[in-house]
């Protein structure tokens, strides 16, 4: 009878325990008083005290485990549903306002740059002096992750009040005079493996050292003559796919880094189709470049201060060629460029060659150009100066040239930052005349 009776109570407390996590504590402790009450009248024997004690441990145990595989079961339905408290908000430097679901697979973030000055400018290239306020970048952009931490999306719009007035005293060829939103960037990325991501869609074609660098992350605010003149496409963006990568060549996070890039384009430039289905090659080319000291990334600026050398040499070639009514009369033209970069205490320096080929079959000709830009942090991470110099050659003679000196004081690195610079061009006309002139700005830039 005894033993029957301490194993019916074995079992109610079993009960008593599984019945609820808000009274499991409550039941334990009456468990163990009614167990001490038994012994204590001689009911049970300390064996059977002790054997039934150890049962309830055991099933506490148990049941304590089940508890904790349901909790987290319930907390991972919750994220993976998306849950609001899975999920969080942020704002990410250089990206903007973030958000992120529980799970993390899914993200989007919204950013912009702002840029506003005033520039006065006089000379030969001008009818008369003229000056005043502008914005002169209005851009807007969204992007995250799909599905998976690797396939990442971005979308850049620009919305300038001037799109055919340029920042640096001469008409922008990237816009063509339109006016309204621009469609820049509207591509997918994928990290496929370790070795290579491929990314798709109206991306910057990577020609040139400055053009890759961001709008926003460039020191003088804008590009140089040369540059803005050699960009392979309008914008220097076009539509098409490409592999990618920057791997690691000793295992070393700051060691020797290999930057490569293969594609295929349109090769008519961005927010463009052909005039005539079947009328046009498909571009291709590659660029590479070698950092062997670290990794230098794509922003003006020696922003760490370090006395540690750090430098790179890349270099990119790219063929277009288009259709013609004679096969051996087919259009066709060659970009190639070389570049350097070079940061160490403060200072950043960097430099390209350009080149540029025409050939029709009957008749060539060749532009090339050339420019060097060097900035030096006399504060670091807060006052910067300036200066670069840039010339192209035409193949007919021509010349075009620009030197600038400017400043720069960082707020918050290039998201809050104040600009300001002189700059002399001079067009050389093969004719032997020649235009000269000046150009004096100043403005300040958002970037979130």
């Amino acid at each position: 009878m005894r033993r029957v009776f301490a194993i019916s109570l074995t079992i109610a407390a079993v009960m008593f325990m599984a019945g609820g996590v808000m009274a499991q504590e409550t039941q334990q402790d009456a468990n163990g008083h009614l167990l001490q009450i038994l012994k204590d009248r001689n009911i049970l024997t300390d064996q059977e005290f002790q054997e039934i004690k150890g049962q309830l441990a055991q099933e506490r145990s148990e049941v304590d485990q089940q508890l904790s595989a349901l909790d987290r079961s319930l907390a991972d339905y919750l994220a993976k549903a998306g849950d609001s408290t899975g999920g969080n908000s942020s704002y990410v430097q250089d990206r903007g306002v973030t958000f992120t679901s529980g799970d993390g697979m899914w993200s989007i973030y919204f950013g912009g740059l702002f840029q506003f000055g005033y520039a006065y400018e006089t000379g030969d290239f001008v009818n008369n002096s003229t000056g005043g306020f502008g914005v002169f970048e209005n851009r807007l952009d969204f992007g995250g992750t799909i599905f998976d931490e690797k396939m990442t999306f971005y979308v850049q719009a620009d919305a300038q009040s001037w799109l055919d007035y340029s920042s640096y005293g001469y008409y922008d060829q990237s816009y063509s005079g339109d006016y309204g939103f621009w469609l820049r960037d509207a591509y997918l990325n994928y990290d496929w493996c370790n070795d290579a991501e491929l990314k798709l869609g109206q991306f910057k074609v990577p020609y040139g050292r400055q053009a890759l660098v961001d709008q926003s992350d460039r020191a003088f605010g804008h590009l140089n003559l040369v540059t803005d003149y050699f960009r392979t496409m309008n914008s220097g963006r076009d539509v098409g796919i490409m592999f990618h990568n920057v791997a690691d060549m000793d295992d070393n996070t700051d060691g020797m880094k290999l930057e490569w890039n293969v594609g295929l384009w349109n090769g008519n430039g961005g927010n463009l189709t052909n005039s005539y289905p079947g009328d046009h090659y498909l571009m291709y080319g590659a660029r590479v470049a070698l950092y062997p000291m670290g990794w230098i990334p794509y922003v003006e600026g020696d922003w760490s201060g370090s006395d540690d050398v750090r430098f790179g040499i890349g270099g990119s070639v790219f063929v277009d060629e288009w259709l013609a009514p004679s096969p051996a009369d087919n259009p066709k033209d060659t970009f190639w460029q070389v570049d350097g970069v070079l940061t160490v205490g403060g200072l950043y320096f960097t430099g390209e060659y350009f080149s540029w080929k025409y050939d029709n079959g009957s008749s060539d000709y060749t532009d090339t150009g050339w420019y060097l830009q060097a900035g030096y942090f006399v504060m670091p991470g807060e006052f910067e100066i300036l200066a670069r110099y840039g010339m192209i050659d035409y193949d007919d003679n021509d010349q075009d040239s620009e030197w600038a000196l400017g400043a720069a004081y960082y707020l918050n690195g290039h998201e809050w930052k104040i600009l300001a610079e002189i700059a002399r061009f001079t067009f050389d006309p093969d004719n032997g005349s020649s235009e000269d002139g000046w150009r004096l700005g100043f403005g300040v830039q958002a970037d979130w």
